[in-house]
């Protein structure tokens, strides 16, 4: 897989260099390598280089589902469960058997979790994918004109 890019640029010395960079994997690994790429110089005057790779395939069934802890902390979250566990309360009934209401009650709150921290990941990825790209505008923009304003934008926008 070939990819032309600039894998380092000094904003001091406004100049462009391609280095070689490297990802050593074993045989084994090379039949799942889905893509290369070369990512934007956001933290430093070198680009990283990734690599993505397919996991081995694992039994799905196999995987439990655990808590995120750092979930609890987070008030808009607890908020959130809060109101989904008051099913149990609303779902109380004689026709409803205590057997039936207890595994609802570890079910329920596990799909709820998932489908909030769903949300949050698409969130917190879309916010990062817009940045990302703000950045790659900026950094061609900056290449093409080593103008100083943009190199001093593309710090502003950086953590």
């Amino acid at each position: 897989m070939h990819h032309a890019g600039i894998t380092a640029f000094s904003l001091n010395r406004t100049t462009l260099s391609l280095e070689l960079a490297f990802s050593y994997h074993p045989d084994q690994f090379l039949d799942r390598v889905k893509c290369c790429a070369i990512g934007n110089q956001a933290i430093s005057d070198h680009a990283p280089i990734s690599v993505t790779v397919s996991p081995p395939y694992k039994d799905p069934s196999g995987i439990n589902w655990c808590l995120n802890p750092s979930l609890l902390s987070s008030p808009p979250f607890v908020d959130y469960i809060s109101k989904e566990l008051q099913f149990l309360s609303e779902n109380k009934s004689p026709v409803v058997s205590p057997t039936t209401l207890w595994e609802a009650a570890k079910a329920y709150p596990c799909g709820a979790i998932i489908s909030y921290s769903f949300a949050q990941k698409k969130k917190a990825l879309k916010t990062q994918l817009e940045l990302e790209e703000k950045i790659r505008e900026l950094e061609v923009e900056f290449k093409r004109s080593l103008s100083k304003s943009t190199g001093k934008q593309m710090l502003r926008i950086l953590p």
